[in-house]
């Protein structure tokens, strides 16, 4: 399960069973295995780039969604990321 959230103006998911934590990521990035767009973590705070660019206090939950499926490919993009060389 997700989080279907906005933040930022922006529809995202947010990649956890709870509204604790996780990946914050549109549903193409998830879909596909790709880097996420940002990152909220346990204190509230919301990293992107290592840089904090706000927190769970600005995430509104809309609701609580199965995931998406993913493609052939994702699996592939998770483990082969550019940013990991």
């Amino acid at each position: 399960m997700s989080w279907k959230i906005r933040f930022k103006g922006q529809e995202f998911l947010l990649v956890s069973g709870n509204q604790e934590e996780g990946a914050i990521a549109t549903e193409y990035q998830y879909s596909n295995g790709l880097c996420s767009y940002a990152h909220l973590y346990k204190n509230g705070e919301v990293h992107r780039y290592r840089e904090v660019i706000g927190t769970k206090k600005d995430i509104e939950f809309l609701e609580l969604i199965e995931e998406p499926e993913i493609n052939d490919n994702a699996f592939h993009n998770l483990f082969s990321h550019s940013s990991w060389d």
